[in-house]
């Protein structure tokens, strides 16, 4: 039935919980995994000295940390696993990407390291407004 994934990953405790779960539908259907990093430029820092260090390093925070998100599921032996990092609306990007790589479920946490009092993020509940696609809400 899901045959690709897409986990929308902050690194927020939902966030982890969320690739759990998509780990576990990826194994009982032999899906595909992408996990999704979604970053705010740092564009306000454009004219400063060092834009290009930062944004950057910023590049290697984020490939670093989906390194450390996937290494678990690698160790168990999937295989058919995928990472993305981009920069944006984490909403638009989301989105886009689903399409993208034709996602059959939208894995996401409720709240991310915003930690909004909310039952749902602002995230989690845009991407569950504004796609047909299944998405699968982890607390």
């Amino acid at each position: 039935m899901f045959k690709r994934i897409l986990v929308a990953y902050d690194s927020s405790a939902s966030a982890e919980r969320a690739l759990l779960y998509a780990e576990h539908v990826a194994r009982l259907e032999g899906a595909e995994i992408t996990v999704l990093h979604v970053y705010d430029p740092l564009d306000q820092y454009a004219s400063v000295d060092g834009y290009e260090l930062l944004n950057r390093a910023m590049q290697e925070v984020t490939t670093n940390l989906l390194r450390e998100a996937v290494a678990d599921m690698e160790a168990i032996g999937l295989t058919q696993l995928h990472t993305l990092t981009r920069e944006g609306n984490s909403v638009e990007e989301i989105l886009r990407v689903a399409e993208e790589i034709d996602a059959q479920l939208i894995v996401i946490g409720s709240r991310g390291l915003t930690q909004a009092r909310d039952l749902l993020g602002s995230v989690s509940l845009h991407v569950l407004r504004n796609t047909q696609r299944p998405v699968l809400v982890i607390s």
